[in-house]
């Protein structure tokens, strides 16, 4: 009997239909490392799964890819559920992923730590870069899941302690592989020059949950968002033992979406019961220092008056005049004994004056040098002097020397 032809369409539907009925390849759960990871424009998710040893295309439509906790990433050991097809146009047999769980958290908190030190040394944990919280927020934005429990605990407790604070949600995914781009996308949304209704700070976070389904808290995308962020930033992811990158590089972390809730919106009882008690304290205060201040003014107004301008002026003149008076007498003796020394100069300068001396008889020779001859002692024969008398000098030439001893013959 011959075997008839088939058709590579007929080979390859055979086959798809010889998987589609075994119950092993139908149901099948694989283990292995993800990568070639690529989506696709229609929202569907491509990837190869591998071990040491071989490769297993696989591949996963975009409504059960909404549902990934975890958003998928080159090196990430997951376990995947799903069925063994033939994608009949190119012969080619792949897994059909009905879900994907992560298989190795170990992998993901290695990524977690490593990133954290890069984003570390860069410096994005600074608390000189963070920005200091509105104390009581008339407006707050959120970036959160509109369905998840984070949202309606939120809203119940400011509406609860400060009905006044307005708060607008963008509706982000918060998980999956789809959850980091919306919250980048929500914090710009308020970030953004468009948005003319300004919040005062934003909440964002979610609900707990395991490590992958925190994981887009982690992306990178997220955490440049908040670090940009020109509002203030309360990240509120998980519970208090949850700790993702936004937690680091947000302005400040709240334990859990409530925690940041009751942060941000001081219950208004309380503020006004603080209120009351501050404002009984100004007013102790105050008294007590309008009673010092008054004491105080009672006490410069005796100073003024002692120390008035115009008592100042008149001590001023009295001394004034008291120095007039000293200065003038001062003067006054002063020149009194001035006119005194001048007086005794006058009659010893005419005692002293040669001219004096000559209106009395007296006359004073000297040589041709001009030096006054006072002995005969150096004078010669014939040597001419001059002899000076009260009226005039005459010039006169020597002929003799007579000494002393002869002089006193003559007499």
């Amino acid at each position: 009997m011959e075997i008839r032809s088939l058709s590579v369409s007929e080979v390859n539907r055979y086959i798809a239909r010889l998987l589609y009925s075994d119950p092993i390849l139908y149901n099948i759960k694989v283990q292995g490392e993800l990568s070639n990871i690529r989506y696709h424009q229609n929202g569907h998710v491509f990837f190869t799964l591998k071990d040491d040893a071989s490769n297993l295309k696989g591949m996963m439509f975009y409504e059960d890819a909404l549902m990934l906790s975890t958003p998928l990433k080159e090196g990430l050991q997951v376990a995947i559920k799903g069925s063994i097809t033939v994608y009949e146009k190119n012969g080619t047999y792949q897994i059909k992923a009905a879900t994907i769980q992560v298989d190795g958290l170990g992998v993901l908190f290695e990524e977690f730590v490593t990133l954290k030190n890069k984003l570390d040394k860069k410096g994005y944990f600074k608390e000189e870069l963070k920005q200091k919280l509105p104390y009581l927020p008339s407006h707050i934005g959120v970036v959160t899941s509109k369905s998840g429990a984070a949202i309606h605990d939120i809203v119940s407790i400011i509406r609860r302690r400060n009905p006044g604070a307005k708060i607008t949600l963008y509706p982000a995914l918060v998980q999956g592989p789809h959850g980091s781009r919306s919250i980048k996308e929500g914090i710009e949304y308020f970030n953004a020059a468009s948005f003319n209704k300004k919040v005062d700070v934003l909440i964002v976070g979610r609900g707990g949950g395991a490590l992958e389904e925190l994981w887009a808290f982690n992306e990178i995308e997220v955490v440049e968002a908040i670090h940009k962020s020109i509002i203030p930033i309360v990240s509120a992811v998980g519970h208090e033992s949850d700790y993702t990158l936004a937690d680091y590089v947000a302005d400040y972390r709240a334990a859990t979406p409530s925690m940041a809730a009751e942060i941000l919106a001081p219950d208004v009882e309380d503020l006004l019961e603080n209120l009351k008690l501050k404002k009984q304290s100004l007013n102790v205060s105050l008294n007590n220092k309008l009673s010092k201040e008054k004491h105080r003014l009672e006490f410069l107004m005796t100073r003024l008056i002692f120390f008035s301008p115009e008592k100042i002026i008149n001590r001023e003149k009295e001394r004034l005049e008291y120095i007039k008076k000293r200065l003038t007498n001062s003067i006054k003796e002063d020149m009194k004994q001035r006119k005194s020394v001048q007086n005794n100069l006058r009659v010893k300068i005419t005692a002293l004056n040669p001219y004096t001396m000559l209106n009395r008889g007296y006359a004073y020779v000297e040589n041709k040098q001009g030096e006054v001859q006072k002995t005969i002692d150096n004078l010669q024969i014939d040597e001419e002097l001059f002899i000076t008398f009260q009226n005039g000098k005459i010039r006169v030439k020597i002929s003799e020397i007579i000494g002393k001893e002869a002089e006193d013959e003559f007499r």
